[in-house]
C-alpha cells in the first residue's frame, strides 16, 4: 500500500509538471507617431515553452499506478471472497446450525402467535369500526386528489387518515402487549436471536487473525 501511495504522488507530480505551462505576458510597446497621435505596435506573445522533463518516465510512473490500483482491487476482491468462503463454512457447523434454527422456530412461533391475536381482534367491533374510518378517509385522500382539490383540504383529510392508521396500530399492539402467551414468545426470540448474532460476532472477530487469510491480505 505504501508503494502504491507513493507512486500516485510522483505520477501526479509528473503530470503536473508536464501540463503546466506559464506564458509570458507581452507587454504592449509604448511608443507614439508624432505629436502622441500614432498607434503603438504590440510586442508579439513569445511561444510557450514547455517544461524539460522525461514523458518516458511519466508514462512508466502512470502505468505503473494504474497497475497497482488494478493488483489492490484484485488483492480486496479475493480477500472477500476468501472471507465468504469461510463465513460459509462456520454457518454450517452443527452449533451454529443449532442455533440458527432455535432463532427460526422462536420467531414462527412469534409469527403464529401474533397472527391469531389480530385475527381475533378483526372480530371487535370497535377495531373493525376504527379500520373502515381509516379505509373511508384514505379513499378521500385520493379522491380529492384526482379532483385536484384544494391542498389544505387534502392535507387535512390526509392527516385525517394518518391519525386514524395510528390509532388502528395501537389497537394491534395494545392487543399483543395484553397477552402473555405473545410476550413470552417474542422474549424467546429476542433471546435467540441474540445467540446467533454473538456467534457470528465471534467468528467475524476470529477472522482478524485466522491464517488461513493470511495470504490474501499480505497481497494488500
Amino acid at each position: 500500500m505504501a508503494r502504491f501511495h507513493r507512486k500516485v504522488v510522483i505520477a501526479a507530480a509528473a503530470i503536473l509538471a508536464l501540463l503546466l505551462v506559464t506564458p509570458a505576458i507581452a507587454k504592449k510597446g509604448g511608443g507614439g507617431g508624432k505629436g502622441g497621435g500614432g498607434k503603438s505596435t504590440p510586442s508579439p506573445t513569445p511561444t510557450p515553452t514547455p517544461p524539460t522533463g522525461n514523458s518516458t518516465q511519466i508514462t512508466t510512473d502512470i502505468n505503473d499506478v494504474t497497475a497497482a490500483r488494478t493488483a489492490l482491487t484484485q488483492a480486496t476482491k479475493d480477500l472477500d471472497e476468501a472471507t465468504a468462503k469461510l463465513v460459509a463454512e462456520y454457518e454450517a457447523t452443527p452449533e451454529f446450525v443449532a442455533a440458527k434454527k432455535a432463532a427460526d422456530d422462536a420467531a414462527a412461533v412469534v409469527a403464529s402467535t401474533k397472527s391469531a391475536i389480530l385475527d381475533k381482534l378483526r372480530d371487535d367491533a370497535a377495531y373493525k369500526s376504527k379500520v373502515a374510518d381509516e379505509a373511508a378517509a384514505q379513499a378521500a385522500v385520493e379522491t380529492l386528489r384526482s379532483s385536484e382539490a384544494d391542498k389544505d383540504a387534502i392535507a387535512a383529510k390526509a392527516t385525517e387518515a394518518f391519525d386514524l392508521a395510528g390509532a388502528v396500530g395501537k389497537m394491534e399492539r395494545d392487543a399483543l402487549n395484553a397477552d402473555a402467551g405473545y410476550k413470552d414468545a417474542d422474549a424467546k426470540s429476542a433471546a435467540a436471536s441474540t445467540v446467533v448474532a454473538g456467534l457470528r460476532s465471534k467468528f467475524k472477530e476470529s477472522l482478524k487473525t485466522d491464517t488461513r487469510l493470511a495470504t490474501v491480505r499480505q497481497a494488500r
